[in-house]
């Protein structure tokens, strides 16, 4: 009889699919999809919390672009049988499938180190990144490292019209890829030269 992980895992406020979680607020939160190296994907505008019907649009915005080898997510342990059933469904119903599942199907689902120590030492065991072939060195969280800066804009955006607070939040995305950038140049640069120095 397989195991019921639901029953094994603390519960998180992700684990739903589209009720509204605020009486004050439209949008409750954002929510953005982040390479292993901390650049960003997309990010949209979480209209009822933080839910898995949002994962999944990322997935599939994503899907139509590359195939996926990995999506890191804090609830993984519970999002990938919502993803497996989300996918058999539309291939059971003749929906439009990215070509990026198409071929492949749906990437590993590994836990985030910073949030693996939420979830039970089953758990943790059984969804591991480094248990994964292919996965390599997990990354260090890059979303956890981005909200650390976003969040604090909370108190001004929430006062902003919309377009003031999207502009807002697109510069500060702008000026984190500008860092990405310079830390990643100069982390290639010595690289290269330890390379040269081994030859």
């Amino acid at each position: 009889m397989p195991r019921d992980e639901s029953t094994e895992c603390n519960s998180f406020d992700a684990d739903g699919e589209l009720d509204r979680t605020s009486p004050k607020y439209d949008i409750t939160a954002i929510g953005a999809l982040f390479c292993r190296h901390g650049y960003i994907g997309w990010a949209l505008n979480c209209f009822s919390g933080e839910r898995f019907s949002y994962a999944l649009f990322v997935v599939f915005l994503c899907a139509h672009k590359m195939a996926l080898l990995f999506f890191w997510y804090d609830v993984n342990c519970r999002f990938k049988s919502r993803a497996t059933r989300w996918l058999k469904g539309r291939l059971e119903n003749e929906l439009h499938v990215p070509r990026g599942l198409a071929g492949s199907g749906l990437p590993q689902f590994p836990l985030p180190p910073f949030h693996r120590y939420m979830h039970s030492a089953v758990c943790q065991i059984e969804n591991e990144a480094t248990s994964m072939k292919g996965s390599g060195r997990p990354p260090g969280e890059p979303p956890e490292q981005k909200w650390s800066v976003i969040g604090q804009l909370g108190a001004a955006t929430q006062y902003m019209t919309p377009m003031n607070r999207q502009g807002r939040l697109e510069r500060m995305f702008h000026w984190m890829e500008q860092e990405s950038d310079c830390k990643h140049s100069t982390l290639l640069m010595r690289f290269a030269a330890r390379a040269y120095e081994a030859v």
